[in-house]
């Protein structure tokens, strides 16, 4: 089967997870009100990984690390591909992986564990603000029943860490204190 082009992949991807949403949705047996899932899926097609992701289930790809040969192959060195649309922002994306590679202190030969998503959820500042923006409060459950002040100084990033406090950053509606959801997105 051809390869479909980045943006019609995309598109088929987004109708796919809306298709999915608008099932569940009118399935009697599924009780959306104050719930979701999150999805997360890979797709290896003629030499290509593409990730689509809504909320927080993250993908992570385990390499074996040989930092002269990934960087090579990074930056370009070995195989540029011909790209049209997109080109200035490809280009950053793989500035910014040359020089993230290029700090990493991991001894060649060892597993590296590489993300291949970033979590949708309130610790990541601009989902925080896109939330809010709709209309969402953002704060933990210590912080809703007033055990701490408000704040949005939760100590970590998003993917930086596992939350071993227990007590994430959530979304409620403004007036009330539910659905408290850990993640920003889902169907």
């Amino acid at each position: 089967w051809p390869m479909l082009a980045r943006d019609r992949y995309e598109a088929v991807v987004r109708r796919s997870l809306l298709e999915c949403n608008r099932a569940m949705r009118r399935d009697d047996k599924v009780d959306d009100t104050l719930s979701g899932t999150t999805v997360i899926s890979a797709s290896f097609h003629d030499g290509r990984l593409t990730i689509a992701n809504i909320g927080d289930s993250r993908a992570v790809l385990g390499v074996h690390f040989e930092k002269e040969s990934v960087l090579a192959k990074a930056s370009g060195e070995e195989e540029k591909e011909e790209i049209s649309e997109n080109a200035a922002a490809i280009e950053r994306e793989r500035a910014e992986l040359v020089s993230t590679i290029e700090g990493l202190d991991v001894e060649d030969g060892k597993l590296l564990a590489l993300p291949l998503s970033q979590d949708q959820t309130p610790y990541r500042p601009d989902e925080r603000e896109r939330v809010k923006l709709c209309g969402a409060r953002v704060m933990t459950v210590d912080q809703i029943e007033g055990l701490e002040p408000i704040h949005e100084d939760w100590g970590m990033r998003s993917g930086e860490d596992i939350d071993v406090l227990g007590d994430p950053p959530r979304i409620w509606r403004q007036e009330e204190d539910f659905p408290g959801t850990a993640f920003t997105r889902s169907i």
